[in-house]
C-alpha cells in the first residue's frame, strides 16, 4: 500500500536484498523497533550467511568479471583473492560437514520474481533484468561531465583538504565499481542520506542545549530531503545494487564513517559540513547524468 492507501504492486524486476518486508509500505511498515540488541542480533544472523554465501558461491567472481585487472599488480591482487576465497569456502564446508555451521544454500530468488504457475523467472522479469545489464556508465566522461560544469561557474569552492577528502572518495568509487553501474548508485544513496541525519542531529543538539531554536525550519526541510533520498536508495536496492555481501559492507561502513565526519565538520563549522555534502550530491547530478 502507498501513503493514500492504494495497492502498489511489487516490481517484477526487484533483486533487492531487502526485497518485499524489507521496503516501505509494505509489512511491518511503520511499526515501532524492536530493542537494539534484538535488531542487531538479526541482522547479524542475515549478513553471516551472506559473508558464508559471498565465499561458498564466490561473489566475488562478479566483480572480477566485471572489472578484468590490466596491470600486473591487478592480476596479482587478483589471484590473491581468488585464493583466499577458496580457502575460505573450503573451511566453510569443513565446518558445515563437521555441523558446527548450519546448511548454506544459494539465495533463493524473490517469490515476486517467479511465475506461480512454472515457479521460473517470469519472461517480463528477464526481459529487465537484461536491459539493465546492458547499460554502462563510464568514469571518463563522469569527470569531463563535472569539469564542464566547474568551468560553466557550477562548482562548488570548498578548502583544500575537504576537496581532497572528495577527490578521494571518487577515486574509490571509480575503482570499486567500475563497471557496475547500478552498485555505484545504490552506493551514492545509501552515503547520501548521511548529511540530512547529521544535519538533524546537530540541529536538534543545539536546541536541546538552548543555544539555537531557528533551526526548526531546516530540519522540516532536512527531514523532506532525506525521505526524498530514501525513495532513490529504494529504486536502486530494487535494481539489485545491494545484492552483494561486499558492496552492503562498504556501502554502511562508509555511510557510519561519513555520519561522524560530518557531525564532527557541524560542530567546528557548519558550512564546512553543508559544503562537503554539496560536493558528493554534485558528483551525483554528474553520475546519473552521464548514465
Amino acid at each position: 500500500m502507498d501513503r493514500d492507501g492504494n495497492f502498489v504492486e511489487v516490481m517484477c524486476c526487484d533483486y533487492g536484498f531487502r526485497s518485499n518486508s524489507g521496503r516501505l509500505y509494505q509489512e511491518g511498515y511503520g511499526q515501532i523497533p524492536l530493542s537494539a540488541w534484538e535488531l542487531a542480533w538479526r541482522n547479524f544472523g542475515q549478513e553471516w550467511l551472506q559473508l558464508r554465501r559471498s565465499f561458498r558461491y564466490d561473489e566475488y567472481n562478479a566483480v572480477a568479471r566485471a572489472n578484468p585487472p590490466k596491470s600486473l599488480l591487478g592480476k596479482v591482487s587478483y589471484a590473491a583473492g581468488s585464493i583466499i576465497v577458496r580457502v575460505f569456502s573450503r573451511v566453510d564446508k569443513w565446518l558445515e560437514q563437521v555441523h558446527w555451521f548450519s546448511a548454506l544454500l544459494p539465495n533463493a530468488l524473490p517469490a515476486e520474481v517467479l511465475d506461480t504457475k512454472t515457479g521460473s523467472i517470469m519472461s517480463e522479469c528477464m526481459q529487465v533484468r537484461a536491459k539493465l545489464s546492458q547499460l554502462k556508465l563510464s568514469n571518463k566522461a563522469v569527470w569531463v561531465r563535472e569539469r564542464a560544469r566547474e568551468e560553466a561557474g557550477g562548482g562548488v569552492d570548498t578548502p583544500l583538504f575537504v576537496k581532497g577528502t572528495y577527490l578521494a572518495l571518487c577515486l574509490f568509487l571509480d575503482v570499486a565499481f567500475n563497471n557496475r553501474p547500478l552498485q555505484r548508485f545504490w552506493f551514492l544513496e545509501v552515503v547520501a542520506r548521511m548529511p540530512y541525519f547529521s544535519y538533524i542531529t546537530m540541529l536538534h543538539l543545539y536546541e536541546s542545549f538552548g543555544w539555537w531554536r531557528a533551526g526548526a525550519e531546516l530540519r522540516k526541510v532536512h527531514f523532506a530531503e532525506e525521505w526524498n533520498e530514501l525513495h532513490h536508495l529504494q529504486i536502486m536496492e530494487s535494481l539489485g545494487g545491494d545484492q552483494l555481501w561486499i558492496d552492503r559492507f562498504m556501502a554502511q561502513h562508509a555511510a557510519i564513517v561519513y555520519y561522524f565526519i560530518l557531525v564532527g565538520l557541524f560542530i567546528v563549522s557548519p558550512k564546512l559540513a553543508y559544503n562537503f555534502s554539496e560536493l558528493i550530491e554534485a558528483h551525483a547530478v554528474d553520475t546519473y547524468g552521464k548514465y
